[in-house]
């Protein structure tokens, strides 16, 4: 019954005699068919909910069992919208002598915008809030830190390990390279000097023998 109210009232100011204004605009002639062929639509779709239209378009979805209206429904409907409609229509042309806070709790939808706007919006708002100070003040910060200490630690490991690893790898690369040169030198290829080199190796391995017994 609002909307019905609410079309009345709205049929009231159209039946009102035209004011001049200076900001008003005419409607445009390329929305005037649209309007008329979604008005004939709606016209059209309401046939639909009486007899016996209503049975045809049952049968042709397979609908079974579906409750249908019964005609003091349609009655009391009807009496209905017309009652309501006969109020609206009274009470914009001669409004009631109300209260100033009432009409201002009318005017302002009976404080349901002021109410969602403290119980849903105003709620939504902070906890939009907290969460861009906690993204800004805390994970923020956190990714700045972890990538500055991972900047370190690789500076670090540039410059420690990095440079032990090196000098690791050079010193067993120059150990390699005399012990190379050391075993290139008993290789001069005359036969004396590789009899020598055996008695010496031999002499050595006899004191040995002799020294453990």
């Amino acid at each position: 019954m609002p909307g019905n109210g609410t079309n009345t009232g709205s049929l009231w100011y159209v039946w009102q005699p035209a004011v001049a204004r200076p900001t008003a605009r005419r409607i445009p002639a390329g929305a005037v068919p649209p309007l008329i062929l979604l008005a004939v639509a709606c016209l059209a779709l309401t046939t639909t909910a009486f007899s016996p239209l209503r049975d045809r378009v049952g049968r042709v979805l397979t609908a079974s069992g579906q409750p249908a209206p019964a005609a003091w429904e349609f009655v009391f409907s009807g009496v209905l919208a017309l009652l309501v409609a006969a109020v609206t229509w009274a009470w914009v042309r001669r409004p009631p002598p109300l209260p100033a806070r009432v009409r201002s709790g009318f005017v302002d939808w009976l404080r349901l915008e002021r109410a969602a706007h403290v119980l849903l919006v105003a709620p939504v708002l902070r906890l939009a809030h907290t969460a861009a100070a906690f993204d800004d003040r805390g994970l923020d910060r956190a990714v700045d830190g972890t990538a500055a200490t991972v900047v370190r630690l690789a500076r670090w490991t540039d410059r420690v390990v990095e440079h032990a690893v090196d000098g690791a790898v050079t010193a067993v690369a120059s150990g390699s390279r005399a012990l190379g040169r050391w075993a290139r030198r008993p290789q001069t290829g005359q036969l004396h000097q590789y009899l020598a080199q055996a008695v010496a190796a031999f002499t050595v391995l006899a004191v040995v023998l002799v020294l453990v017994r």
